[in-house]
């Protein structure tokens, strides 16, 4: 079931994956802070039944209510947990003969944006809870809940609501009883301002919700904090909530620190953060509360279904930072398991931390990675028999000191493998960072594909050629407008295709040719481009009156004129390809600058044979097996985003024109270019030798490398 704001549920078998993570039996209490449908809470009190067997109905039915406890912000997130919660405890309401009704503790509440305590003159502290609604704003008693109890707060609300259809002076008299004469003293003009508040609701009809919203809304304020934490926090940060809304998340994601980005401070290429990435991570805030307010501190438990781009990508340095402050027992690492949410396809882990601070990064953390071991199986709870993967888990040791990838930064990404693939990535750390060496730049970005990107050049005359769009029209445009034009789904190891952009700029210098110049020499062209103009002023970073309208995005000499080391951004494996500054295309008879769109990234190589030597060790078994633990999972298995960063981080000695391992490697690179797909067998193993020498390793190391990657691929262990 998928809500309107966009979450996405998870399934029984996972989220009984979690729970057998976090070692939840049935003893104890435990909290899911975004229960959604009760997923989890369901499971929950099934194991709490299984645990307490032979236990009286209802003493067991009393149990559960105050140990199980759940909270979401979606109104119908809360509906259909409480029906879940109902139908799982049903049995136990029916034969334990209980006297009156029960209050499921699922809670229609925020546990992120907790409510503040202000200033307030009416109180004799000085001090209330002010809570904003439909009907105005109303005002609470601040007292700091006290450990053991449900707290003051939850008791006085209790109590309004018990007598919002009573006399100010009742409701008084049953506080002073039930709170303490001092109290009711010190809250007096406030307790009488809420009364009346909520006893004119009462009036106008409301039937007392209101204190009982009121109450739903301290929730997480009022709990005892927790054995266990438990769920699957949202992944993608809301955008259909109020900017205050979200500038506060913003703010406890800034001072928790948990969104600290990880700079890798290259010396030759500016490192920039997706967009993507500067939205925080809605599960980040999560985990920041459950360590700070609701988990028991030294033993409680925390196990997170959470995004598996944690452990890699570059805004979330502050959350590797943090959890390595903590004692971090297991990783779960099911970032091939794509189906876990209902309808969504997703790529999760889930970290088990005890919330006791821990400074020593020599101690252990289990790492699992899970594979599909075979056939999809019937999970056990669901009438419907819900199918769930039969799944082959791959475990090894590692300290939290493996796991960052550079040792002095703990925000770096995590090299998620064996002992033995980590000692292997270590001893490759030897040389400079590519980055460090060379600029790593994006291909340009039309922002209107549909009107750029052209196929099938039909020359027409000298000047001019005929193209068809995606759309399948075809217009005429002068030939001098034509470039080959290269994707990351064209780039291959060793080999690129191409389609065709329209550039109407200089290639000499990358500058947009003004419009005197396209009115003087390509009028078609320009006439094109003047049937497109709205559209083409609607792209994001057109801003109207500045600049011209056909102009593209992030185009420059240093994209068009070098030689280039490239690579798609989004594949299965990290593949490099050479680019020559031009190349004489059969269709169009001429010689043409090569152009790469934002699919694709380069290098920029100085002359031929650097860019050779570059691409023969992209190429490699070492590198291609690092840069895949570092690429970001994108699409079904085993697709992978590579970035800027991803092989920016990665070690490859500056090339030397004396070095005749270096030259082997770069005569090795063109030949792979040349040759045919068949032909290549035998100088990718002489590749690959090259490079293992070249970074000191072994053939065994490069058995272990192999196998390593076939499993992290889905493939099956050699």
């Amino acid at each position: 079931m998928t809500l309107p704001s966009g979450e996405f549920y998870t399934k029984d078998w996972a989220a009984d994956r979690v729970l057998d993570e976090l070692g939840f039996e049935g003893k104890g209490t435990i909290l899911d802070p975004a229960c959604g449908s009760g997923t989890f809470l369901s499971l929950a009190i099934d194991r709490k039944k299984s645990f307490a067997k032979g236990k009286e109905p209802s003493d067991l039915l009393d149990e559960i209510l105050s140990s199980i406890v759940g909270f979401d912000i979606n109104p119908i997130a809360v509906t259909t947990a409480r029906m879940n919660y109902l139908l799982s405890i049903l049995d136990l309401l029916k034969s334990g003969r209980r006297a009156g009704g029960v209050r499921l503790p699922v809670y229609l509440c925020d546990s992120v944006v907790l409510p503040e305590i202000t200033f307030d003159l009416s109180t004799g502290s000085g001090k209330a809870y002010v809570l904003q609604t439909s009907v105005g704003e109303l005002r609470i008693p601040a007292v700091e809940p006290q450990e053991g109890s449900f707290g003051l707060e939850r008791i006085l609300l209790r109590q309004l609501e018990q007598y919002a259809g009573r006399s100010v002076d009742e409701f008084l008299d049953a506080t002073r009883q039930k709170l303490g004469t001092e109290y009711e003293l010190q809250f007096r003009p406030l307790l009488r301002s809420l009364h009346e508040q909520i006893a004119q609701l009462e009036r106008d009809g409301v039937n007392g919700i209101w204190a009982r919203f009121v109450e739903n809304f301290f929730a997480p304020l009022l709990v005892d904090k927790f054995d266990f934490v438990v769920g699957n926090p949202p992944w993608v940060a809301p955008v259909h909530v109020p900017k205050r809304y979200r500038d506060k998340v913003r703010e406890i994601i800034r001072t928790s620190g948990f969104q600290q980005p990880y700079d890798p401070h290259f010396v030759a290429t500016k490192a920039r953060i997706r967009a993507a990435e500067e939205a925080y991570v809605a599960c980040l805030p999560f985990v920041h509360m459950v360590l700070t307010r609701y988990l028991k501190p030294t033993t409680g438990r925390l196990a997170f279904l959470l995004t598996s781009s944690l452990i890699r990508t570059r805004n979330a340095g502050g959350w590797r930072n943090k959890v390595l402050g903590f004692d971090l027992q297991k990783i779960v690492d099911l970032s091939l398991i794509t189906d876990i949410h209902e309808g969504a396809l997703c790529w999760s882990f889930i970290p088990v931390i005890t919330n006791s601070p821990s400074a020593d990064l020599s101690s252990k953390v289990v790492y699992e990675f899970a594979t599909r071991a075979g056939e999809m199986t019937h999970h056990r709870r669901r009438p419907e028999a819900e199918q769930a993967p039969e799944l082959k888990i791959h475990t090894w040791n590692l300290t939290k000191q493996d796991l960052p990838l550079d040792p002095s930064n703990l925000r770096s990404p995590w090299l998620t493998g064996p002992k033995e693939i980590v000692q292997i990535f270590r001893q490759m750390q030897r040389f400079p960072r590519i980055a460090d060496s060379y600029r790593i730049n994006n291909g340009v970005n039309p922002a209107a594909n549909e009107i750029y990107m052209v196929t099938d050049p039909n020359p027409k005359g000298a000047n001019y050629v005929e193209v068809k769009r995606k759309d399948g029209t075809r217009v005429i445009v002068e030939k001098d407008m034509i470039f080959p034009l290269v994707k990351g789904e064209h780039i291959h190891a060793w080999t690129f295709e191409n389609e065709y952009i329209l550039l109407p700029h200089d290639p000499l210098s990358g500058k947009p040719y003004p419009m005197a110049v396209m009115e003087k020499r390509f009028r078609e062209t320009l006439a094109y481009f003047s049937k497109h103009k709205e559209r083409l002023e609607k792209r994001r970073f057109f801003t109207p009156g500045r600049g011209l309208f056909y102009a593209i995005y992030a185009v420059s000499r240093s994209k068009l004129a070098n030689w280039k080391v490239c690579y798609a951004k989004h594949s299965t494996q990290l593949e490099a390809c050479v680019l020559p500054a031009k190349i004489r295309d059969q269709k169009l008879d001429v010689s043409r600058n090569i152009v790469l769109d934002t699919s694709a990234y380069f290098i920029n190589a100085p002359n031929e044979r650097e860019s050779h030597f570059l691409a023969g060790a992209l190429n490699s078994l070492p590198l291609r097996t690092l840069s895949y633990v570092l690429g970001e999972p994108k699409g079904g298995p085993p697709y992978k985003q590579f970035f800027q960063w991803t092989v920016g981080v990665l070690r490859v000695p500056k090339f030397d024109a004396n070095d005749s391992n270096h030259n082997r490697l770069a005569d090795l690179s063109q030949a792979m270019h040349r040759h045919r797909q068949e032909d290549r067998s035998k100088s990718e193993r002489q590749i690959n030798e090259l490079v293992l020498s070249m970074y000191g390793l072994s053939e065994k190391d490069a058995s272990v490398l192999s196998s390593h990657l076939r499993i992290l691929q889905g493939g099956k262990e050699t």
